[in-house]
């Protein structure tokens, strides 16, 4: 590991000299500007989509159910909130609510709001330039619109080679290392044996197909909640409880 560990070094820190600058710039100057304004953008077109049909939106959610050869509309949602929903979620709230305090709160609750349209408007492009494989399944998503859509297939296939390294590189790696890093240092198991589990149980879920994801992606999302408020209950009972007992 320690050989590893040198090879990658020199790697990782050209890397982040050559990629932070580039990303500081992005998110300082164009993407928070361009995000909100794109969300403004839709809101205004689609009248307030997000507010108008919300009612609707939940209740297709949780009432369709899907085709012999798709998904339900939960599912579908439960897939999108795999996707959403990780440790920036989680880390990147409580950091931004420690430096911008409760201001923080409100515009995340803006971004959200605006955010709404800009995925409806992403969502709805691709379903209507989705494609059916032979297998029967459907394939969408941006890349396919870009050629599609706008005829540019060269920035459909660099948006897909980006996207790839995005998820299959960097978004899961920032993943298992909080995984890996949690359970080191709760248990004490090495990282590379996190990293094997998770990639070996990943691997029975994406190979199983759109179907295989959706199923697990639908009854993780319902085990969530319970699972994160009841392992937080638990934590401050077996913290705090102790105490009390011995101040009695």
């Amino acid at each position: 590991m320690e050989t590893l560990e040198l090879i990658i070094a020199p790697l990782r820190d050209g890397l982040y000299t050559i990629m932070m600058p580039v990303s500081n710039f992005i998110w300082s100057y164009i993407l928070v500007y361009l995000l909100l304004g794109a969300g403004l953008l839709f809101t205004i077109m689609t009248r307030g989509m997000q507010f108008r049909l919300f009612r609707h939106m939940a209740y297709v959610t949780f009432t369709a159910r899907g085709a012999r050869d798709g998904i339900s509309g939960f599912q579908a949602f439960a897939t999108s909130m795999a996707a959403r929903v990780g440790t920036g979620n989680l880390a990147g709230v409580a950091l931004a609510l420690w430096i911008g305090g409760p201001g923080a709160i409100f515009w995340m609750w803006v971004t959200a709001l605006l955010g709404f349209a800009t995925s409806f408007i992403e969502s709805t492009l691709a379903q209507v330039y989705k494609h059916r494989n032979e297998d029967g399944v459907f394939r969408g998503g941006p890349a396919f619109y870009i050629e599609r859509c706008l005829g540019w297939r060269w920035l459909g296939s660099l948006f897909a080679v980006f996207l790839i390294i995005a998820y299959g590189l960097a978004f899961n790696a920032a993943q298992s290392n909080t995984i890996a890093q949690g359970m080191s240092g709760a248990f004490g198991i090495p990282n590379w044996l996190t990293g094997v589990v998770i990639a070996i149980l990943a691997g029975f879920v994406i190979y199983g197909g759109l179907k295989s994801v959706a199923r697990t992606a639908e009854k993780s999302c319902r085990s969530w909640p319970l699972l994160t408020y009841w392992s937080r209950y638990g934590f401050c009972l077996l913290t705090f409880l102790p105490s009390l007992i011995c101040s009695r």
